[in-house]
């Protein structure tokens, strides 16, 4: 049996009834994430240029609901404009067999996919919840030459999760199934050196779309290869030039990727690299109440090679900033700005906000360091430590394993935690009194007996 095939069956072939309570409650948290930061994302510039460009091609009429704007459009440009509004501020999930974003490509593609089949709110669980795992279990076999080698897996993974979600909506056989997800091979794309640019959103909003593509075209006898994730010319040995183990996609262990390791959800909206270091640095600032006058230095302690010569430090490649997109990757800036705010929102990231002089005059002062005695593949040691240096001669100190949001560490972020964030990433697009209805149904969305109830409510 391929491994294409394998993979196709375990979106067709797992029964409702064999979805844990468990998994379906990781989907409902992703999704109420997912549409809150995409509501967020919807208004940024990239979101409204790529609205614009699907409406001067005559594309901009349709059933399918944006999220967070007015008028419909038709499915496959539903999915591309939400999945890169998902996108679009980085503040979207992540997962660690995944090591990237996965939901920002899943639920647009799998919410177009629900509307254009009425489908039920369990229904829509149920095919993220298949779309992780396929994504999750390709991920784990591609291993960390993949993102090493310059791929960026939320759109390159994201593809093949989006696909399997709504092949599972669309009602697609196995086969056609396998076919699907072999069309989807042939459609990852996304380059790291996109990060800090309008590209990366894109590649968010291009994964949903292709993979939705995907399962419409294979419904249709679109034919491509079933075997497309085995051997050397295959995706794995394609895209994974060192490390790939295709026995890792193998299913029947038992395990669920929503649950093992599981959704991190983000408390910053920023690149995931600098979550603990944020968290260490606010956990300092409550200890210990300096501003951002009295600091020295700031030193931001990382494993073993996560740091060049430039002070950047893996994707976050912006030591001086110019824009917020590359804010958001730049460890110095996020260190600075959460000293000076006393933590760090969506407006943090504004253009209008880089060039604070407090905060530039503080990032200079912000310097990660390797510590090349502590290897990143050793996780008794894969921490970041913290160490601020006050000018009246104090100093202090944080560690973090786990950033706030990572199940691992046992610090998700509470349900109360995430209506929060979602109402913050909210308030600005529907109000207050839709923007409850559309939380309440989100926090319910297993209820609903179909999507299309949500999705009106998300719409302007």
């Amino acid at each position: 049996m391929s491994l294409t095939y394998a993979l196709a069956g375990i979106v067709t072939e797992t029964a409702a009834d064999d979805v844990p309570a468990a998994v379906r409650e990781v989907a409902r948290r992703a999704i109420l994430d997912t549409v809150g930061v995409a509501l967020a994302g919807a208004n940024e510039e990239c979101v409204r240029i790529v609205r614009d460009v699907v409406r001067d091609n005559g594309s901009g009429v349709g059933a399918a609901r944006l999220i967070g704007v007015s008028g419909g459009v038709g499915p496959l440009d539903a999915a591309l404009i939400n999945g890169t509004a998902a996108h679009a501020l980085d503040y979207d999930d992540t997962h660690q067999s995944f090591r990237g974003h996965p939901s920002a490509s899943i639920v647009p593609a799998a919410i177009a996919a629900a509307e254009s089949v009425a489908a039920t709110g369990t229904e829509l669980l149920d095919a993220y919840a298949l779309g992780l795992e396929v994504a999750g279990r390709v991920g784990r076999a591609i291993g960390v030459s993949h993102a090493a080698h310059g791929f960026h897996s939320t759109s390159t993974l994201g593809v093949l999760g989006a696909t399997a979600a709504s092949a599972r909506l669309l009602r697609l056989d196995r086969m056609q199934t396998a076919t699907a997800l072999g069309i989807a091979a042939s459609s990852a794309a996304g380059l790291r050196l996109n990060f800090g640019y309008m590209a990366k959103p894109l590649h968010a909003g291009n994964a949903a779309r292709a993979g939705l593509l995907a399962a419409q075209l294979a419904r249709r006898g679109f034919t491509a290869n079933t075997a497309a994730f085995d051997g050397p010319r295959g995706f794995i040995g394609t895209y994974s030039p060192g490390d790939g183990d295709p026995a890792a996609v193998a299913p029947g262990d038992g395990t669920w990727q929503a649950l093992a390791p599981g959704i991190a959800v983000k408390k910053y909206p920023c690149c995931n690299r600098g979550h603990r270091a944020i968290d260490a640095t606010l956990a300092l600032l409550a200890a210990h109440g300096f501003d951002a006058a009295d600091v020295e230095c700031i030193e931001v302690h990382m494993p073993a090679g996560e740091v060049d010569e430039a002070g950047r430090v893996g994707p976050m490649v912006y030591p001086r900033p110019e824009t917020g997109l590359q804010a958001k990757f730049s460890m110095q800036y996020v260190i600075a700005a959460a000293v000076v705010e006393g933590g760090l929102g969506v407006g943090t990231f504004a253009d209008a906000s880089i060039g604070r002089p407090d905060v530039r005059r503080l990032l200079v002062r912000v310097r990660p360091i390797a510590d090349e005695d502590r290897p990143a593949a050793d996780p008794e040691r894969n921490f970041v430590r913290v160490v601020v240096r006050l000018t009246d001669g104090r100093e202090f100190a944080e560690e973090v394993r786990f950033p706030r949001g990572d199940p691992r560490g046992g610090v998700s972020l509470s349900d109360d935690e995430l209506a929060a964030k979602f109402r913050d990433c909210a308030a600005a697009m529907l109000g207050d009194g839709r923007l409850e209805v559309a939380l309440r149904l989100l926090q319910r969305v297993d209820a609903l007996d179909d999507v299309r109830t949500l999705t009106a409510a998300l719409a302007r």
